[in-house]
């Protein structure tokens, strides 16, 4: 079974982090360890934080000062972890709901296509979990574009 070291850069998303929390931690046929930074949200966000910490071994909350902005929580994150101990790294975003089969349907394109980096497209939905549109994001990247775009918040990385 893969490991994946999954990374998620917070701030003060607290309407969606439980429900993205709690489909991370239903992904199913891979093992995740879930690390979360937060940029020095409200309480109620560090109250939901502690609250899957305390619940789960394989979340954990990495505590520092405010690093001012998403690109720097995630550069952060990913010098807290040993990468070694991984299969896959992925970036999460604060506010979205993965279906059970998102990282090992991951893993299954990384492994066909032999390739380094995925990402998927994004099923857009409203407050109340409405459908709205479809945001393409899978179409093949080159020279590791996927870095530089929006894109890499759910890629997963081998």
């Amino acid at each position: 079974m893969s490991k994946i070291a999954l990374l998620l850069a917070a701030y003060n998303s607290y309407k969606f982090l439980k429900t993205q929390i709690d489909s991370i931690l239903n992904q199913g046929d891979v093992q995740v360890d879930l690390f979360i930074s937060d940029d020095i949200s409200t309480y109620q966000i560090l109250k939901i934080i502690h609250y899957f910490c305390d619940k789960h071994k394989n979340v954990r909350y990495i505590k520092h000062l405010s690093v001012g902005g998403l690109a720097k929580n995630f550069y952060l994150l990913i010098n807290q972890i040993d990468t070694k101990k991984f299969n896959y790294i992925s970036l999460v975003d604060q506010d979205n709901v993965w279906p059970d089969y998102k990282l090992s349907r991951a893993i299954e394109q990384l492994q066909q296509k032999k390739a380094h980096a995925y990402s998927s497209d994004i099923n857009a939905v409203d407050e109340k979990e409405k459908f709205l549109k479809i945001i393409k994001r899978s179409q093949p990247q080159k020279n590791w574009i996927i870095f530089l775009k929006h894109w890499a918040r759910g890629a997963v990385f081998s």
